[in-house]
């Protein structure tokens, strides 16, 4: 991977995105081969974009609200809560009991309530 190219700020998205826990700049220069001031200036590229912010007040990193906006756009091309409805109206009945589900970026999260 050559740090001259803009690349390597995808990857450090890509691996925030993948991680389930928040990464900091040391993490991410071990886990992706960057130099550290690399990963440190990614990084600040990434939360001035808002496409992370700052755990807790801390010197890692989560998601941030412009990568849930990309995730929502992409979602809203599919029409998944009509193909899902049927399914959800036959486990309700089945069951007896209202479900919620929602959709996020590490998966689907059903709830029975």
């Amino acid at each position: 991977m050559t740090t001259s190219s803009a690349s390597y700020i995808f990857d450090i998205l890509r691996l925030i995105g993948a991680e389930h826990r928040p990464l900091g700049a040391t993490d991410v220069s071990q886990r992706l081969g960057l130099p550290l001031t690399t990963a440190h200036r990614g990084l600040s590229t990434l939360e001035r974009a808002n496409y992370i912010v700052r755990y807790q007040s801390s010197t890692k990193f989560v998601l941030g609200g412009m990568s849930r906006k990309l995730l929502h756009s992409f979602f809203a091309r599919f029409a998944i809560r009509s193909a899902a409805i049927p399914t959800m109206h036959r486990l309700v009945a089945v069951t007896a009991r209202r479900y919620r589900c929602s959709f996020q970026s590490a998966g689907t999260a059903c709830a029975s309530g």
